[in-house]
């Protein structure tokens, strides 16, 4: 017996857009640099590497 879970049909994981690319680059950035920003206005010391939370 075959069976598909619903929704894999209509997307390919492969394939990759420059747009898709661009977007989730982009997400990660404004993440980044919202941790940055968030930890400089509330004045917590430096820890430990932000590196870690780019993932």
């Amino acid at each position: 017996m075959l069976t598909v879970r619903p929704g894999t049909q209509t997307r390919c994981p492969r394939r990759r857009t420059f747009e898709g690319v661009a977007v989730r680059v982009a997400q990660r950035v404004l993440a980044l640099a919202a941790a940055i920003w968030h930890n400089h206005k509330t004045g917590q010391p430096v820890m430990r590497s932000l590196i870690a939370y780019d993932h």
